[in-house]
């Protein structure tokens, strides 16, 4: 009996950690979606006054010729201004979103796996390794700027490796021998 009280305990204790990893990245989730929107207002702020420039740029190009080599060099000159605008306009909306990409994009991996020795990888091979770079990939963004202590690195591990679902989308199933 006290044994099943010991287990149920740990099982529980494995539980609420699991659930307490997934609130870490949760929140930080959230931080960087809150972020990205205080940004994107700001910018959005912005964009509202360089529309009114974009406006006047208009009126005064829509007086140009038709022809590039017909305007003055002022007239160039406020034809690439206006372009310039354009451009960093669609910029301040866009840069913000590109922030919410992965930590850790696929082309990052390469990299990643030519700089480390394979004895940083529990001592797999660089075929075991590529073998499994979409797990690795996942575990790097969802983990990214989590502090995990060991017994958080095993409850999860095991979490994951006995998920028969991600058995099959990560191919893990040779993991499982190796825990």
């Amino acid at each position: 009996v006290g044994v099943g009280v010991a287990l149920s305990i740990k099982t529980n204790s494995d539980r609420q950690r699991l659930e307490d990893i997934f609130t870490l990245v949760g929140e930080r989730d959230i931080q960087s979606y809150k972020f990205t929107l205080l940004e994107l207002e700001e910018r959005i702020n912005r964009l509202k006054e360089e529309t009114y420039l974009l406006y006047q740029y208009h009126l005064e190009i829509k007086k140009f010729e038709h022809n590039y080599d017909m305007l003055s060099n002022s007239q160039k000159y406020a034809l690439g201004m206006s372009i310039n605008l354009l451009k960093s306009s669609v910029q301040l909306l866009i840069n913000p979103l590109l922030g919410l990409q992965s930590n850790v994009p696929p082309e990052y991996f390469r990299k990643f796996v030519l700089l480390e020795d394979a004895n940083n990888f529990g001592g797999l091979s660089i075929d075991e390794i590529y073998s499994h770079q979409d797990l690795i990939i996942y575990l790097a963004n969802l983990l990214y700027d989590i502090n995990l202590n060991e017994q958080d690195i095993k409850d999860f591990w095991k979490n994951l490796i006995s998920n028969k679902e991600n058995q099959e989308n990560f191919n893990i199933i040779s993991f499982v021998n190796l825990s």
